[in-house]
Protein backbone atom coordinates (compact mmCIF):
# COMPACT_ATOMS: atom_id res chain seq x y z
CA UNK A 1 0.00 0.00 0.00
CA UNK A 2 1.28 3.45 -0.86
CA UNK A 3 -0.31 6.65 0.38
CA UNK A 4 -4.05 6.34 -0.24
CA UNK A 5 -6.50 9.22 0.01
CA UNK A 6 -9.71 7.89 1.57
CA UNK A 7 -11.58 11.19 1.49
CA UNK A 8 -10.91 14.67 0.09
CA UNK A 9 -13.03 17.56 1.29
CA UNK A 10 -13.05 21.35 1.36
CA UNK A 11 -11.58 21.70 4.88
CA UNK A 12 -9.99 18.32 5.54
CA UNK A 13 -8.89 15.16 3.82
CA UNK A 14 -8.13 11.69 5.18
CA UNK A 15 -5.14 9.68 4.02
CA UNK A 16 -3.84 6.23 4.93
CA UNK A 17 -0.06 6.30 4.99
CA UNK A 18 2.10 3.23 5.47
CA UNK A 19 5.40 3.59 7.29
CA UNK A 20 7.11 0.23 7.74
CA UNK A 21 4.52 -2.13 9.18
CA UNK A 22 2.36 0.69 10.54
CA UNK A 23 -0.59 2.26 8.73
CA UNK A 24 -1.37 5.79 9.89
CA UNK A 25 -4.73 7.49 9.47
CA UNK A 26 -3.78 11.11 8.82
CA UNK A 27 -6.14 14.03 8.55
CA UNK A 28 -4.84 16.87 6.40
CA UNK A 29 -6.36 20.22 7.34
CA UNK A 30 -6.18 23.51 5.41
CA UNK A 31 -4.95 25.42 8.48
CA UNK A 32 -6.67 27.89 10.75
CA UNK A 33 -6.34 30.99 12.89
CA UNK A 34 -7.56 31.89 16.36
CA UNK A 35 -7.80 35.48 17.55
CA UNK A 36 -7.67 37.02 21.02
CA UNK A 37 -9.63 40.27 20.50
CA UNK A 38 -8.90 42.74 23.30
CA UNK A 39 -11.33 45.63 23.81
CA UNK A 40 -10.42 49.14 24.99
CA UNK A 41 -11.78 48.04 28.40
CA UNK A 42 -9.24 45.19 28.38
CA UNK A 43 -11.93 42.54 27.98
CA UNK A 44 -11.65 39.61 25.59
CA UNK A 45 -14.35 39.06 22.96
CA UNK A 46 -15.65 35.51 22.84
CA UNK A 47 -18.16 33.93 20.52
CA UNK A 48 -20.78 31.44 21.61
CA UNK A 49 -22.02 29.15 18.89
CA UNK A 50 -23.54 25.73 18.40
CA UNK A 51 -21.04 23.01 17.51
CA UNK A 52 -22.44 19.79 16.11
CA UNK A 53 -19.84 17.23 17.25
CA UNK A 54 -20.36 17.98 20.98
CA UNK A 55 -23.98 18.89 20.15
CA UNK A 56 -24.03 22.03 22.28
CA UNK A 57 -23.12 25.70 22.41
CA UNK A 58 -19.41 26.34 22.99
CA UNK A 59 -17.78 29.53 24.25
CA UNK A 60 -14.63 30.15 22.23
CA UNK A 61 -12.31 32.72 20.76
CA UNK A 62 -13.08 33.79 17.18
CA UNK A 63 -11.39 31.43 14.74
CA UNK A 64 -11.64 30.01 11.27
CA UNK A 65 -10.05 28.19 8.38
CA UNK A 66 -7.57 29.76 6.03
CA UNK A 67 -8.89 30.10 2.49
CA UNK A 68 -6.65 28.96 -0.39
CA UNK A 69 -3.89 31.50 -1.14
CA UNK A 70 -4.93 33.61 1.90
CA UNK A 71 -2.36 34.83 4.41
CA UNK A 72 -3.18 33.97 8.06
CA UNK A 73 -3.35 37.65 9.09
CA UNK A 74 -5.95 38.26 6.36
CA UNK A 75 -7.93 35.27 7.62
CA UNK A 76 -7.70 36.60 11.18
CA UNK A 77 -9.18 39.99 10.19
CA UNK A 78 -11.91 38.34 8.09
CA UNK A 79 -12.93 35.92 10.84
CA UNK A 80 -12.86 38.67 13.46
CA UNK A 81 -15.19 40.81 11.34
CA UNK A 82 -17.52 37.90 10.48
CA UNK A 83 -17.81 36.54 14.01
CA UNK A 84 -17.67 39.67 16.20
CA UNK A 85 -18.45 42.55 13.83
CA UNK A 86 -15.15 44.18 14.79
CA UNK A 87 -11.96 44.93 12.84
CA UNK A 88 -8.58 45.32 14.50
CA UNK A 89 -6.49 48.37 13.74
CA UNK A 90 -3.58 46.43 15.29
CA UNK A 91 -3.23 42.68 14.77
CA UNK A 92 -0.13 40.70 15.70
CA UNK A 93 0.78 37.04 15.43
CA UNK A 94 1.82 35.69 18.84
CA UNK A 95 2.60 32.05 18.04
CA UNK A 96 1.26 28.94 16.34
CA UNK A 97 0.60 25.33 17.29
CA UNK A 98 -0.65 21.98 16.02
CA UNK A 99 -4.21 21.22 17.12
CA UNK A 100 -3.82 17.46 17.51
CA UNK A 101 -0.53 16.19 16.01
CA UNK A 102 -1.21 12.54 16.79
CA UNK A 103 -3.45 12.21 13.74
CA UNK A 104 -3.92 15.65 12.18
CA UNK A 105 -1.61 18.23 10.58
CA UNK A 106 -3.88 21.21 11.39
CA UNK A 107 -1.69 24.19 12.27
CA UNK A 108 -3.29 27.16 14.01
CA UNK A 109 -1.79 30.66 13.99
CA UNK A 110 -2.63 32.64 17.15
CA UNK A 111 -3.18 36.39 16.87
CA UNK A 112 -3.90 39.21 19.30
CA UNK A 113 -6.21 41.94 17.97
CA UNK A 114 -6.37 45.41 19.53
CA UNK A 115 -7.83 48.84 18.77
CA UNK A 116 -11.10 47.27 17.68
CA UNK A 117 -13.53 49.25 15.56
CA UNK A 118 -16.99 48.26 14.43
CA UNK A 119 -16.80 46.90 10.87
CA UNK A 120 -19.05 43.86 10.41
CA UNK A 121 -18.62 41.41 7.58
CA UNK A 122 -21.65 39.16 7.25
CA UNK A 123 -21.15 35.47 6.49
CA UNK A 124 -23.86 32.90 5.88
CA UNK A 125 -23.11 30.82 8.98
CA UNK A 126 -22.57 33.57 11.56
CA UNK A 127 -26.12 34.79 12.16
CA UNK A 128 -26.55 32.69 15.32
CA UNK A 129 -23.27 33.66 16.99
CA UNK A 130 -23.50 35.52 20.30
CA UNK A 131 -20.60 37.79 21.27
CA UNK A 132 -19.50 38.10 24.91
CA UNK A 133 -16.94 40.53 26.37
CA UNK A 134 -15.25 38.89 29.35
CA UNK A 135 -12.35 40.11 31.53
CA UNK A 136 -9.28 37.85 31.27
CA UNK A 137 -9.39 36.88 34.97
CA UNK A 138 -13.00 35.74 34.62
CA UNK A 139 -12.14 33.87 31.40
CA UNK A 140 -9.37 31.98 33.20
CA UNK A 141 -11.90 30.97 35.88
CA UNK A 142 -14.21 29.73 33.10
CA UNK A 143 -11.41 27.40 31.99
CA UNK A 144 -10.99 26.05 35.52
CA UNK A 145 -14.75 25.52 35.89
CA UNK A 146 -14.92 23.81 32.47
CA UNK A 147 -17.25 26.43 30.99
CA UNK A 148 -14.55 26.98 28.36
CA UNK A 149 -13.61 23.56 26.96
CA UNK A 150 -12.34 24.38 23.47
CA UNK A 151 -8.61 23.54 23.18
CA UNK A 152 -7.65 26.38 20.82
CA UNK A 153 -9.40 28.85 23.11
CA UNK A 154 -7.68 27.50 26.22
CA UNK A 155 -4.28 27.56 24.49
CA UNK A 156 -4.93 31.04 23.11
CA UNK A 157 -6.03 32.50 26.43
CA UNK A 158 -3.21 30.98 28.42
CA UNK A 159 -0.62 32.07 25.88
CA UNK A 160 -2.07 35.60 25.69
CA UNK A 161 -2.21 35.87 29.50
CA UNK A 162 1.50 34.98 29.73
CA UNK A 163 2.41 37.07 26.64
CA UNK A 164 0.58 40.17 27.93
CA UNK A 165 2.15 39.92 31.39
CA UNK A 166 5.62 39.90 29.78
CA UNK A 167 4.86 43.01 27.70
Amino acid sequence: MSDDWVYRGHVLSLKLEKVGDMVYEIIHHVGAVVIVPVTKNNEILFVEQFRKPPNKNILELPAGCIDPDEKPEVTAQRELREETGMRAEHIERMTGFYASPGFCDEYIDLFVAKNLVEDPLIAEDTDKIKVHAIPIDQALKLIRSEKIVDAKTIAGLLFYHHWASDA
